[in-house]
């Protein structure tokens, strides 16, 4: 569920391609519910998913899967709209549960392995986090990092704290889901895909208006 408020937010993002590919220019909105098989050993949570005539496999959508990046329900910064870096966003922005005040911690939002830790060209912090059970990367950005390239999470582990590397004074986190680790933003050949989509909890998107 997504419910909007009327206050005044901003936030700055950049986010750079070349986790697993980037060619063509045009972005693609989807909008269907992507799934994704696993084994019994390996269920998510229990919303959300369906269970097949198969003894030995499981079909599970991905809202049953991902947790949470951050506390905060705070969307400051939603897809698609334009950005100071960026004609479509291309994920979206969470705010820090007290607005202006950097430690939140983030979290990995399934399991998976550490692909980059490093700067972007804007000087922004990022993440990217390899999730094989779904087949996407989940990318966290301008958050102090304290986990290394190679490292293997777990769905809830602490990767970081929210800061505001690369926007001085906007204490945020940047996040998004890339399906196949495929960049959706200018150059790139991804899928641009709404976070909301697959995250849980309620979030409230804070409108700018």
């Amino acid at each position: 569920m997504i419910t909007f408020l009327s206050m005044e937010s901003s936030s700055s993002t950049e986010v750079v391609s070349g986790e697993k590919g980037t060619t063509e220019s045009s972005i693609v909105v989807d909008t269907s519910e992507a799934t994704t098989n696993k084994t019994p050993e390996n269920n998510g949570t229990s919303a959300g998913t369906n269970t097949t005539t198969s003894t030995s496999q499981k079909n599970e959508t991905k809202e049953s899967i991902y947790g949470a990046p951050t506390d905060s329900k705070r969307v400051t910064g939603v897809i698609g709209e334009k950005t100071t870096h960026q004609d479509a966003h291309t994920g979206i922005d969470i705010g820090a549960l007290e607005p202006g005040k950097k430690g939140d911690p983030i979290y990995a939002v399934a399991d998976g392995e550490i692909l980059r830790v490093g700067e972007t060209g804007s000087k922004s912090s990022i993440l990217v986090l390899d999730l094989p059970n779904t087949d996407d990367t989940a990318v966290y950005q301008h958050a102090e990092f304290i986990v290394e390239v190679g490292e293997t999470v777990k769905k809830g582990d602490i990767m970081g704290y929210m800061s505001d590397i690369g926007t001085p004074g906007k204490v945020h986190l940047h996040f998004e889901i890339r399906q196949d680790g495929l960049y959706a933003g200018a150059g790139g050949t991804g899928v641009l895909v709404n976070p909301l989509d697959y995250l849980p909890d309620t979030y409230t998107v804070e409108n700018k208006n």
